[in-house]
C-alpha cells in the first residue's frame, strides 16, 4: 500500500498570461500529454501572499518575469481528501 501524498495548503493561484491582442498562453502539463492549462500552483508558505506566488508560479513553469497589478477574484469551496475535509481558496490573476 503506497503512503498517501501530504495535503497541499489550502489556497492556490491561477493566472491568465495574455498580449496586448487578446492571445492567452496555455502550457501543456508535463504529467498529462494533451492537458492544456493556464498557470497554477499553491502558496508554498504560509506566510507567502497569493501575488507572490502568482508571481513564483509563472516564472517556475514558463520562466517569464511579469507584474502583476492585482487580483481579478477568487473562489472558495470545499472538497474531501484523504478522509480530510478540506476548505480551498483560488485566487486568480
Amino acid at each position: 500500500m503506497s503512503a498517501a501524498k501530504p495535503l497541499k495548503q489550502p489556497v492556490s493561484v491561477l493566472v491568465v498570461l495574455h498580449d496586448g491582442n487578446g492571445n492567452i498562453l496555455l502550457i501543456e502539463r508535463a504529467d498529462c500529454a494533451g492537458f492544456w492549462q493556464s498557470v497554477t500552483g499553491s502558496l508554498d508558505r504560509e506566510d507567502e501572499s497569493p501575488r507572490d506566488a502568482a508571481i513564483r508560479e509563472v516564472g517556475e513553469e514558463t520562466g517569464l518575469q511579469v507584474r502583476i497589478p492585482g487580483p481579478l477574484d477568487s473562489i472558495e469551496y470545499w472538497f474531501v481528501q484523504s478522509g480530510t475535509r478540506i476548505h480551498k481558496t483560488v485566487h486568480y490573476f
